[in-house]
This record gives C-alpha cells, sequence and structure tokens, in this order.
C-alpha cells in the first residue's frame, strides 16, 4: 500500500491558479501501487452564486410586426442575486432600453404559477430556444450580427424558457417554464491528475470528473459534500502523484468564480479490497 494515506487540499495554499482552477505541488512524488482507489471527501464550498452571473446572463429576444422583418437582440442581465418580481422588473428595462416596437414593454411575474409575462400592444416577440440557437450556430448562422459560439451564456433556466417554443400570441408571451433562482443544483470536482481516466462521464460527456457536489445551502452559506457511496471512487492503480490540479465546474463543463474564495477537500486513498 502506498505511503500516503490522505490529502488536504485548500485552494488558498494553491502553487497557481484561483480558487476555482488551480495547482497543488506536492512535498515530493507518490508512486502509487496496484489494486489502489481514491475517494474525495469533507467538501466545503462557498455558495457565492448569484441568480444571474457571468454563465448565464444573456437574454436572446426578438421582436416584430410583420414576420418576415424581425429585429434580433442580445440583451445582458445584470448580474445578482432576485426575486421572482426582482427579475421581471430586470427583464424589462432591459429590453425597453433597446427596443424597435413602438410600445413599451410590460413584463410581470406571477407568484402562483412561478411564470414570467411580457407583453407589448404594438408587435409581437420571441425568445429562440437552445435548439434554435444550437441550428443556427451549426449551419454558421448569426444572432443580432454575432456569431454564435458554442456555449450561449443564455438565461433560460433562470427566466423558465425550455424546449417548447416561445413565441407570442397577439403580443403577449407567457414563458413555459417556472422562474429558478436557484443558478446550480450540481457543481463537479474535476481532475486529470488523479487517477486513470476513462470511467468517468459527464453530463456534457465530461471524462474528468472525480466529485459531484450536491448544493444543499442557500447562497451566503457553506455546502457541505461528504462521501457518501462505495461505488464513488477513483481508479489509482500504478500512478504517480507529484502535482495536481483541480477544476470546480458546473454541469456543462465550465469554471465557476468563487468570487476570491476557495475550496477545500480531503484526497483519500485505500486498497480496493476494502471498499
Amino acid at each position: 500500500m502506498t505511503s500516503i494515506r490522505r490529502i488536504y487540499v485548500d485552494s488558498r495554499l494553491r502553487s497557481s491558479g484561483t480558487g476555482s482552477d488551480f495547482t497543488v505541488e506536492l512535498p515530493r512524488s507518490f508512486e502509487i501501487p496496484d489494486q489502489t482507489i481514491a475517494f474525495i471527501d469533507s467538501v466545503l464550498v462557498p455558495n457565492v452564486f448569484p441568480s444571474i452571473h457571468a454563465n448565464n446572463n444573456r437574454l436572446y429576444f426578438a421582436e416584430y410586426t410583420n414576420p418576415s422583418n424581425v429585429t434580433e437582440h442580445i440583451y445582458t442581465l445584470d448580474e445578482g442575486n432576485y426575486t421572482g418580481s426582482q427579475l421581471a422588473q430586470l427583464v424589462q428595462d432591459k429590453i425597453n432600453t433597446n427596443r424597435t416596437l413602438s410600445q413599451a414593454y410590460s413584463v410581470s411575474y406571477e407568484e402562483k404559477t412561478g411564470k414570467i409575462t411580457i407583453s407589448n400592444t404594438s408587435g409581437n416577440i420571441a425568445i429562440p430556444t437552445r435548439n434554435q440557437l444550437n441550428e443556427l450556430r451549426k449551419t454558421q448562422l448569426t444572432w443580432a450580427n454575432q456569431s454564435l459560439e458554442n456555449d450561449f451564456r443564455d438565461c433560460h433556466d433562470v427566466i423558465g424558457v425550455n424546449t417548447a417554443s416561445n413565441e407570442s400570441t397577439g403580443g403577449v408571451l407567457v414563458i413555459e417554464g417556472f422562474v429558478d433562482l436557484m443558478p446550480y443544483k450540481n457543481l463537479f470536482l474535476c481532475s486529470s491528475s488523479i487517477g486513470n481516466m476513462g470511467t468517468v462521464v459527464g453530463p456534457n460527456m465530461q471524462d474528468d470528473i472525480i466529485r459531484r457536489i450536491a448544493v444543499t445551502s442557500g447562497f451566503g452559506n457553506i455546502i457541505y459534500d461528504a462521501h457518501s457511496t462505495s461505488a464513488d471512487y477513483i481508479d489509482c492503480s500504478l500512478t504517480q502523484l507529484s502535482q495536481m490540479r483541480f477544476r470546480l465546474t458546473d454541469e456543462f463543463g465550465r469554471t465557476i468564480s468563487l468570487k476570491g474564495h476557495s475550496i477545500s477537500f480531503s484526497v483519500c486513498f485505500l486498497e480496493k479490497s476494502v471498499v
């Protein structure tokens, strides 16, 4: 069995990088013997994730009086935490700053249904789904005269845009999904430095996930996630450790910001026969 049993990691004491994308240099190189596994335990992450942030702040929007003459927009929503009503006000303020329809927009949030309604008496409006944006991207078409990246960074999940078509009827668009003010349900700790690759498939086909972290605490609190199943381990057989790089990501594999704060956890090693 390897002489090392546990490594305690705190991204504040990193060798390089940021609080959520960092490298740790070990004091010496460790040879990990055959039939050795590792698991991540006692993860502590500060919940500093507002409802709207850099990865979900784009509102793709279209307005028209004639379907053959559509004006497209990409609005950037201000980062912050919002109630449903505050989010509706934010959307209303943004789309009214740059509109082509003659009348102002009205945006409301219905507490009973959890839905946002956008209305304008002088024309119709539409919000493209991710599938529609993907089709435009694949054919190298643009939205609002901008090339579409692989990562749309859209606010669809927050405002309730799912997979159904979101076009207004008579100038009124009731967005079909519920408003979701919790930006993350799960986080993913990733590393290609620990263990043998190819044993994990993530939500976006990532293969370097070493721990799923359930977001069980609200904004401003500490998320604590402990190892809970013997099946959640990393095969480290016949590998060598001298340097470890970690990334904390969302379900799409995007590195998230900890706003200057840090993540801490322990890496525990065991003989595979013990599990």
